[in-house]
């Protein structure tokens, strides 16, 4: 970034796009493999409780330290890198390349997730 212009040297990338305050990005590359969406807020326990409802929630706010205000990275897009493919939803997480899903908004030490390694990749 320079002067508030960003500039991107990968010839996949079609458009990537930030909000002026910051709180928004999004990337696009040319084939649409890869399409991607992230925003950054700050919740009071009150609104964290209501974006994500989930019976882990009072956990999660103990486990975080019981703060006033909770930042919320909120993620959605389809990501493909080499031969992993993921799409993320609002509250689900798909492996496009086996067919296996994680869902739910909250998940603390959760017995499903996602397991990456050099080698190998999975969701479920």
């Amino acid at each position: 970034m320079k002067n508030n212009f960003w500039t991107v040297f990968l010839p996949t990338i079609y458009d990537l796009r930030c909000s002026a305050q910051g709180k928004e990005m999004e990337i696009r590359t040319k084939d649409a493999q890869t399409s991607f969406e992230m925003r950054f807020d700050e919740l009071t326990q009150e609104n964290l409780r209501a974006q994500f409802p989930s019976k882990h929630i009072e956990e999660f706010i103990e486990e975080i330290g019981n703060p006033a205000a909770i930042p919320v990275w909120t993620i959605k897009g389809k990501l493909r890198w080499g031969s992993q493919w993921l799409e993320i939803r609002e509250s689900e997480v798909r492996d496009l390349q086996h067919g296996s899903t994680v869902s739910g908004t909250i998940l603390l030490n959760p017995r499903s997730g996602f397991s990456y390694c050099k080698d190998e990749f999975s969701v479920g």
